[in-house]
């Protein structure tokens, strides 16, 4: 009886905690006593280890010889008989470690299983061990799983088992005395019995003893579990995860070989649309080169032959006759041109056309070559302008493919302008470069096909190549001899409202003079292989 008259509690409201033994309250004591009465029975803990460890044979308890220990051992011995299975519980009570490592060396076997509580002294320095140093020094000399019920044992290394954390019932205790003390009648205020227990295991444990998971109790808790860390046994766990890695890597190896195939068809789709394109490109230019090679041969042997029955008949008139030779010389320079434009991209594509360089006043070239051809642009009703701030700009270049840079793009622009139209021509310095600018208002490029405008054989529209003569490979050329001199070319055009080519050029120097270069061909005769096709626009 823990309430009595001569109690210093008697009729006193009192919240008790920890309570071990199987015992009531009366009715009175019920009126001022309550608090959390858990009640010590192993009968479930025994039975959840036989489950747990379907070989055990022997249970050996370790413990100290306090008073909590002894009502567990009592407890044990009074329920062992009731065990779902048959199994033999010894009992190692001592003080010190050592005495308890000597102890279970000889009752341990491989069908034993350990359940440890109390605290440890060891020998040497009489205090008492840490908790983490007697599971290993257990672990050293057996390899039974380690039990416990004690909270503070499974943070150091044991499997766990069912325990009850002193916390959980500090808690409950607080909340009933604020109640208390808040005025609430301790009548109201139930006792808790046999309600905080909890089955918790250590996952590491668990892994370290190779415990099966599936055979603990449902609702247990877990320590030391990562997110991912799977509760199943080592052989399925190992099956579980060379699963999902076979899986994984499938996946990938699918998903790689998708995304690789997929590109693959998209490259074998481009290479084909770019064979196709090719092919395209290569069928029109053969046809426009017959054409370009027939019309000057045709009119070559028409002047031919009727100078010829003018000789014949006897009728020499001059004029007639310097007209016709016109005629044969300007469309011998128109094949002139065109055999020269093949051997050209041979000689790109085969790494085989080299500039020679030699100092010159660029702005000299380019302003001669532009008024060389103003003449020219009238007669096609097309003005000429040319402009630049600077006088001079000495640098490294060749002469004549600067020469043919600007007669290409100039003779661009007076077929695609119209009447009274304009060309503004212009050179300037920008830093370290020299900026070169062809501009027309003339009716411009499609947008669609500004990309196109520098690649071999294009055109941009087989009716404008009616009208126009040409073989398509002006601005291919014209983006080589620009790359030959380190620099670029850009392409600017509005449909209807006119095209601007720019040219930048690295100035560099080099020690070679015009005066060296013995190669360089008059301009006028390469003004007349250059616009040689102007004169059927």
């Amino acid at each position: 009886m823990i309430f009595n008259s001569n109690s210093f509690a008697y009729k006193t409201p009192v919240v008790s905690i920890g309570i071990n033994e199987h015992f009531t309250l009366s009715e009175k004591e019920n009126e001022y006593i309550t608090g959390v009465f858990e009640i010590e029975d192993n009968l479930k803990y025994l039975n959840m280890l036989i489950d747990i460890n379907p070989e055990l044979s022997n249970l050996i308890i370790v413990s100290d010889k306090s008073k909590y220990s002894s009502i567990i051992k009592e407890n044990i011995n009074s329920v062992s008989y009731l065990t779902s299975k048959p199994i033999e519980i010894s009992f190692i009570e001592e003080e010190y470690l050592d005495n308890v490592l000597i102890n279970l060396k000889k009752v341990a076997s491989p069908q034993s299983a350990i359940l440890i509580m109390g605290d440890f002294k060891s020998s040497d320095e009489n205090i008492i061990s840490d908790l983490s140093v007697i599971i290993d020094s257990i672990k050293s000399i057996t390899d039974a799983p380690i039990y416990t019920k004690v909270p503070s044992y499974l943070y150091a290394g044991a499997v766990g088992g069912v325990m009850k954390f002193g916390e959980n019932h500090g808690y409950i205790a607080g909340e009933i005395i604020s109640k208390l003390l808040l005025g609430e009648n301790i009548k109201n205020l139930n006792s808790i019995h046999n309600s905080l227990y909890l089955t918790v295991f250590n996952y590491d444990a668990l892994n370290y003893y190779n415990i099966n998971p599936l055979l603990l109790p449902k609702g247990s808790l877990y320590i030391n579990k990562n997110k991912f860390d799977l509760l199943l046994p080592r052989p399925l766990k190992y099956l579980t995860w060379s699963t999902l890695i076979i899986i994984t890597l499938v996946f990938i190896f699918t998903i790689f070989k998708y995304i690789r195939d997929k590109k693959t068809a998209t490259l074998n789709k481009i290479l084909l649309n770019q064979a196709l394109e090719n092919d395209r490109l290569k069928t029109n230019f053969i046809t426009t080169i017959s054409h370009e090679l027939r019309t000057p041969l045709n009119i070559i042997l028409s002047t031919t032959k009727l100078i010829s029955l003018s000789i014949k008949k006897s009728i020499i008139d001059k004029e007639y006759l310097l007209l016709k030779l016109d005629y044969i010389e300007n469309n011998s320079n128109r094949l002139l041109k065109l055999i020269n434009n093949i051997i050209d991209i041979t000689k790109i594509e085969s790494g085989f056309l080299t500039p020679n360089f030699a100092m010159d006043n660029i702005v000299e070239v380019v302003e001669n070559t532009t008024l060389s051809i103003i003449d020219l642009a009238k007669e096609h009703n097309v003005n000429i302008i040319f402009d630049t701030e600077e006088e001079e700009i000495m640098m490294s270049i060749d002469r004549i493919m600067i020469e043919r840079i600007i007669l290409n793009l100039i003779s661009n622009s007076i077929k695609f302008t119209k009447s009274l139209g304009t060309i503004y021509v212009s050179i300037n310095k920008k830093n370290d470069n020299v900026i070169i600018s062809v501009e027309d208002n003339g009716i411009g490029i499609p947008n669609d096909e500004i990309d196109n405008v520098f690649h071999r054989f294009h055109q941009v529209d087989s009716s404008l190549s009616r009208h126009n003569e040409g073989s398509g490979l002006g601005l291919f050329i014209v983006n080589s001899l620009v790359n030959l001199h380190y620099g670029k070319i850009e392409v600017f055009s509005i449909e209807n409202i006119g095209t601007k080519f720019d040219i930048t050029l690295p100035i560099f120097i080099t020690n070679v003079t015009n005066d060296d270069n013995i190669t360089i061909q008059p301009l006028e005769q390469l003004i007349k292989v250059e616009m040689s096709d102007l004169k059927e626009k």
